[in-house]
C-alpha cells in the first residue's frame, strides 16, 4: 500500500512539473543555473526605406563653334612665294604650306582648320573648317 501511495504522489508531482513547465521541459545539462534559451521567434522583419535614384544633374550645355572670332586669332608675320608659284606662309610662328592644318585653342575649345589658299593678309587667306571640339593631342 505504501508503495502504491509513492507511485501516486510520483505522478502528480510529475504531471504538476510537467504542466507548470512545459517549456522548459528539456534542459542541456551544460546550460548555466537558470540559463533560459531564446524563444524561437522569427527575427522582426525591419522596414528598410527605398531609395529612390538621385536627381539626375542638368547637363551643361553644349559649346557654340565661333569659327569667326577663332580665325582672327590665325596671324600672317611671314609670306613667301618661289619662282614656280608654291607659297608659303608663317602662320603663328609655325612654316605652313597650301594644304596643311592649323589649330587654335579659343575659350577652352579647339578649332581646326585645312589651308586651302595661302596670301599675303590674314584677311585674304582661304581655310576649311576640319574641327570643333575640346582639345586634342
Amino acid at each position: 500500500m505504501i508503495r502504491v501511495i509513492h507511485i501516486a504522489i510520483c505522478v502528480l508531482v510529475f504531471s504538476s512539473v510537467r504542466f507548470t513547465r512545459a517549456e522548459s521541459a528539456w534542459r542541456d545539462p551544460f546550460w548555466p543555473v537558470g540559463y533560459q534559451p531564446a524563444s524561437e521567434k522569427p527575427p522582426p522583419k525591419i522596414d528598410i526605406p527605398r531609395q529612390t535614384a538621385a536627381p539626375i544633374a542638368p547637363v551643361a550645355p553644349k559649346p557654340v563653334a565661333d569659327w569667326p572670332s577663332a580665325r582672327k586669332l590665325l596671324i600672317v608675320t611671314g609670306y613667301a612665294e618661289s619662282r614656280s608659284g608654291a607659297r608659303t606662309c608663317l602662320l603663328n610662328g609655325k612654316l605652313v604650306q597650301v594644304g596643311d592644318m592649323v589649330s587654335i585653342l579659343h575659350k577652352n575649345m579647339q578649332y581646326k582648320w585645312r589651308i586651302l589658299e595661302i596670301a599675303r593678309d590674314s584677311d585674304k587667306m582661304k581655310y576649311e573648317e576640319v574641327y570643333f571640339g575640346p582639345p586634342q593631342k
